[in-house]
């Protein structure tokens, strides 16, 4: 039983996931695809150059990400599946069939 459970999650999750890869959704702004981020040190201040001015990065569309949703993939990956038993407990079988407690 564990391993039919998993196998409908895995499909399940899988199908989520692929919606984001393949989405139909509206395209982005051209002014949001060609904005150019700001530069930040580890402390999140602003990197200046030697003239003072800010440094900025590439763009999305630089970067060749132009998918609304996928600039890390963290939305997508975050997606999963949990077989919880029946009767409470911390009984849980997480994906890879492994008990998650």
């Amino acid at each position: 039983m564990d391993a039919a459970l998993n196998k409908v999650g895995m499909l399940a999750q899988n199908a989520v996931r692929a919606k984001f890869q393949d989405n139909d959704w509206p395209p982005l702004a051209h002014n949001t695809l060609t904005r150019q981020p700001l530069l930040k040190d580890d402390l999140g201040k602003v990197i200046k150059d030697k003239k003072g001015n800010p440094k900025k990065g590439k763009s999305r569309l630089e970067q060749g990400k132009i998918n609304p949703l996928l600039v890390t993939g963290q939305l997508m990956k975050s997606h999963t599946y949990v077989i919880r038993k029946r009767g409470g407990g911390s009984g849980l079988i997480t994906p890879g069939g492994g008990n998650g407690a």
